[in-house]
């Protein structure tokens, strides 16, 4: 089951994270603002701190 999605949005050239819900569905994530760096994208993911991956 995937954890984490990635949004690329073609006119700002932005990236934004989405988490799943325990109901099945996406919400971007709050916590990241969009960026152009997924290393950012990946560290929130890896580091976890709000425990929703």
């Amino acid at each position: 089951m995937p954890i984490a999605k990635f949004k690329r949005d073609e006119k700002s050239l932005k990236w934004q994270l989405y988490w799943v819900r325990a109901n099945g569905r996406w919400e971007k994530y709050p916590e990241l603002q969009p960026t152009k760096d997924l290393k950012k994208i990946v560290n929130e993911i890896e580091c976890d701190p709000y425990h929703a991956f």
